[in-house]
């Protein structure tokens, strides 16, 4: 008894599935022709960042600045959707805070100049790391695969 509901629970179980992964290709599908993504994969050659050429419900084509690569659908771990557009709102606001706060306080008016290009600079680089933070945030996963 217990083999035969065995087999029964596989046969149902088996095309649920293979539908679960159909389904989790199909944002991939739904990608518009020259789309930025970024795709990361199982193999040895890592990332591709490039534009959809084509893609099908076994491949994803991008065109990437080497060329064109052609990656097959069980070799791809994830595929994320890459604004491409770059934040400078940190770049531009955080220096502005420091140089401002740089020349409110009390120094003495010799050594304000370099305190204001000290916080300055200080600033920017911490623009610079949150808007690192804010991109890569914005990347959207629409897919990830697992291991066959």
């Amino acid at each position: 008894m217990r083999p035969l509901l065995a087999f029964w629970t596989l046969c149902l179980i088996s095309p649920a599935a293979l539908l679960a992964q159909s389904a989790a290709w199909a944002p991939v599908e739904g990608l518009r022709l020259g789309e930025r993504v970024e795709v990361k994969l199982f193999s040895h050659r890592g990332r591709i960042r490039g534009t959809v050429e084509e893609v099908t419900a076994d491949t994803l084509v991008v065109l990437h600045k080497r060329g064109v690569a052609t990656l097959d659908r069980a070799d791809v771990k994830r595929v994320r959707i890459d604004p491409g557009r770059k934040s400078k709102f940190g770049q531009i606001l955080a220096p502005t805070l420091t140089g401002a706060f740089a020349l409110n306080t009390d120094t003495p008016r010799w050594n304000r100049g370099a305190d204001v290009a000290y916080m300055v600079g200080s600033g920017y680089l911490l623009g610079w790391g949150l808007d690192g933070m804010v991109n890569e945030y914005r990347r959207k996963t629409i897919y990830e695969g697992r291991r066959r």
